[in-house]
């Protein structure tokens, strides 16, 4: 009986390894990129698309002026973020900030295409609105790093930044900040601060990061 049992579970466990290795391979299995919906259907550089679709782990987003000649502008792995899942990619549109290296997304009809390994998907129906013009109200886009002790320097990325006077994290007042262009100011993140969204204020109006920093321990 002893051995017949021993010989039972060794088969048994031969098939749950099995049955492990081939989910494993078939979970990998990647197909090429779909999209279903961009939302909103037109924005700024600068602004924010949400992209919808299948198979977007790892993608890169590219935008291209429907007309002859046309240069593409990749988005920065920066400045894309793609859900869990592989479902969804939020993306800001290259807006001539340092993380783009200088490059803008150019107004008009605009293609999108979707790049992974596996392949590429496109969506035509798509149009970048012309720049704002000079004396709007601060927008802010994105920060990087996402995260970092007090002391730390944090580099917060928009448009309409000139003239800032006062940069808040979590409604405490940041007290060292300065500001190198338009779409930038580096802020020093305050002793004893919290996580908490950043927050500028300029005389045109004031701007709230979508997302929280999150104030590391020293």
């Amino acid at each position: 009986m002893a051995g017949r049992f021993t010989f039972v579970s060794v088969l048994a466990l031969a098939g749950a390894i099995a049955c492990v290795v081939g989910g494993s391979a078939t979970a990998t299995v990647l197909a090429a990129p779909t999209i279903t919906n961009v939302s909103p259907t037109s924005s700024h550089a600068g602004g924010s698309i949400v992209i919808t679709g299948t198979d977007l782990a790892g993608a890169t987003v590219t935008f291209t002026q429907r007309a002859n000649g046309a240069v593409p502008v990749t988005a920065p792995r920066e400045a894309t973020t793609v859900s869990p899942d592989g479902t969804r990619i939020t993306v800001y549109l290259p807006a001539n900030g340092d993380v783009e290296g200088g490059q803008i997304v150019q107004p008009g009809n605009n293609t999108i295409r979707v790049t992974t390994p596996e392949g590429t998907a496109t969506w035509t129906q798509f149009v970048v609105q012309a720049q704002a013009t000079p004396g709007r109200a601060p927008y802010i886009t994105r920060f990087r790093p996402k995260h970092a002790a007090p002391g730390a320097m944090v580099t917060i990325f928009g448009t309409h930044l000139s003239g800032t006077n006062l940069v808040t994290l979590g409604g405490m007042k940041v007290r060292v900040f300065r500001i190198p262009s338009d779409t930038r100011i580096l802020a020093k993140v305050p002793n004893n601060a919290h996580s908490g969204k950043w927050l500028v204020k300029t005389p045109l109006g004031m701007a709230q990061s979508l997302h929280p920093f999150q104030v590391a321990p020293l």
